[in-house]
């Protein structure tokens, strides 16, 4: 269907993708903030987002393999029914607040209230929008970002055709080697992940300092 639509109706979908994953980073954030105890934030929150750079060094190493025995097209089915699987079962399972959840005992849920600091009915706040989108900080960081994203899914959707095209190493050979640098991100996020724990633990810096120099790095 797409290869019949050409290329406007593969852009379409992919900017229909792009704005469906858009949700995907916040919701974590907020997850995290209602689930994860302060003084686990560091480490569980390392953990989690090591996750995304484990799975894109999976799903490269598998692709080739993939492509190699059922054709390309399979990525995306096999890919896409692993995703519908995985939401299905968060449907089920998932819940957006400890208070939700019917998975976690009461001790379990009163430990991540008391390192939250939970109040019982707090008021809800309207969010600033003017002065969320004229903030100076909020305008950079969302330019950084931006120029980040478009480096990260660059590199990845290139990295196979790039080995396949010019170093001249077949797609089912080449999904490790094209893995390679985000296994190194997940490998590497551990020790910096703990790194800056132990530094906000010992006051060393702020939490801001210690984030600056982590994502400069």
């Amino acid at each position: 269907l797409l290869l019949q639509g050409g290329w406007q109706l593969v852009c379409a979908c992919r900017v229909i993708q792009g704005l469906s994953q858009g949700f995907l980073y916040p919701s974590i954030h907020t997850l995290i903030g209602k689930w994860v105890p302060l003084e686990e934030k560091t480490s569980l929150g390392t953990l989690i987002y090591a996750g995304s750079h484990l799975g894109t060094a999976l799903e490269l190493s598998a692709a080739g393999l993939i492509a190699e025995y059922w054709g390309w097209p399979a990525i995306f089915y096999v890919i896409g029914t692993l995703g519908v699987i995985w939401t299905t079962i968060y449907i089920f399972v998932g819940a957006s607040s400890p208070e939700e959840s019917r998975l976690i005992s009461d001790a379990e849920r009163n430990y991540i209230h008391e390192s939250l600091g939970h109040v019982v009915g707090r008021k809800k706040l309207r969010t600033p929008w003017k002065s969320l989108f004229t903030s100076l900080p909020f305008i950079s960081l969302l330019i950084v970002h931006c120029g980040q994203n478009w480096g990260f899914w660059t590199l990845m959707t290139e990295i196979p055709s790039y080995m396949n095209q010019v170093l001249g190493v077949n797609m089912k050979s080449n999904g490790l080697m094209s893995a390679l640098p985000y296994l190194s991100m997940f490998l590497l996020s551990f020790p910096f992940g703990f790194f800056s724990n132990y530094v906000l633990n010992k006051k060393w810096l702020s939490t801001t300092t210690t984030r600056k120099i982590c994502n400069s790095i």
